[in-house]
């Protein structure tokens, strides 16, 4: 087993493809002993997901190291026992079922609270708890879609599942907060996090700024300046934030009065006439 600032907590995660079951990899990470339970005679998509060797695939081994597993029906009464008996001595369990079914296989907050009061209980979800999409299975391409993020990228996806590990990520964090509150005295808790909210909010610093602030002038966004430059020998990537790296560029590059040149001595100008050819 790892070490790590989360020895000796117990995860029990019965979650599946990329959101859910990569929060409880980045707890792995941090020392935590997770054992993940697999559905019983229904691969994980992530296990057919790439170069495969037998049932496993790199991204199934990549991300799910670290971790014990089981195959269990927790459908199944005696299945939903021995679950019972797991969350018993757990800290912490992540489910990504749609909103609603956990609570018809009896293994919802209300549920497993009442066998663990201090356990800290996870729902990973696609648009929330409620809502028009609530129920609608959901995977990382449509969240890019409804976020705005596919326009942001020019009319393209996103090849990293972004918004599967964006989502990931928030729930880490918001695992280890209730974690922290839990040792300071409040108890378990039921934290919800879910990928259209944590896509949104990352995307907000940059890629949104024109609607924070509306009344001002709108400019390009990071898409757009942040892009590799493409020279006679091949793409260079660079970037120069301070006026005095803006400076230095320009002189090694050849063309010093562009330093002067008031659509782009300074950086709001920069950004704003970033475009300009």
């Amino acid at each position: 087993m790892g070490t790590g600032p989360l020895e000796g907590i117990t995860v029990v995660d019965v979650s599946s493809a990329v959101a859910g079951a990569w929060v409880s990899s980045h707890l792995a990470e941090m020392g935590a002993d997770v054992v993940l339970i697999e559905k019983v005679g229904a691969s994980d998509v992530m296990r057919l997901t790439g170069a495969i060797v037998g049932d496993q695939s790199g991204c199934w081994v990549q991300m799910h190291r670290n971790k014990r597993g089981m195959d269990l029906d927790i459908r199944d009464e005696r299945g939903r026992e021995i679950l019972l008996q797991l969350v018993e001595g757990a800290d912490v369990f992540v489910q990504n079922f749609r909103p609603g079914v956990a609570e018809r296989l009896h293994i919802g907050y209300d549920d497993l609270s009442a066998v663990n009061p201090d356990l800290v209980y996870l729902s990973v979800s696609g648009f929330g708890p409620d809502g028009p999409y609530a129920h609608q299975p959901v995977y990382d391409p449509i969240i890019q879609s409804l976020s705005g993020m596919t326009e942001a990228q020019g009319g393209d996806f996103v090849k990293s599942a972004t918004a599967d590990k964006t989502t990931a990520m928030t729930g880490a964090s918001a695992v280890l907060g209730a974690l922290l509150a839990r040792a300071n005295g409040a108890g378990g808790q039921h934290v919800e996090v879910n990928l259209l909210d944590s896509t949104l909010s990352w995307m907000w610093l940059d890629y949104f700024w024109n609607e924070s602030v509306p009344d001002a002038t709108p400019t390009p966004s990071y898409s757009e300046w942040y892009s590799p430059w493409k020279t006679s020998d091949g793409a260079v990537g660079a970037i120069w934030p301070s006026d005095a790296q803006y400076e230095r560029v320009c002189e090694t590059l050849g063309v010093p009065h562009l330093a002067d040149d008031p659509r782009f001595a300074t950086r709001e100008a920069r950004i704003r006439n970033s475009n300009e050819h």
